[in-house]
């Protein structure tokens, strides 16, 4: 997307997300995003309490 402002070439952030995913972002997330492991969720929660 910037890029794109610096080009002159107006796009928004949803513009641009369709253009690298191909397809509308909610589109993508809804075919091949999946739900996070207990692993995932545990080692996210470390992180934060890090930056705490």
């Amino acid at each position: 997307m910037a890029e794109a402002v610096e080009q002159g070439i107006a796009m928004d952030y949803e513009q641009a997300r369709e253009i690298v995913y191909g397809m509308p972002y909610s589109e993508w997330k809804d075919k091949f995003q999946t739900e996070s492991t207990t692993e995932q969720l545990s080692a996210f929660e470390r992180k934060q309490q890090i930056k705490q």
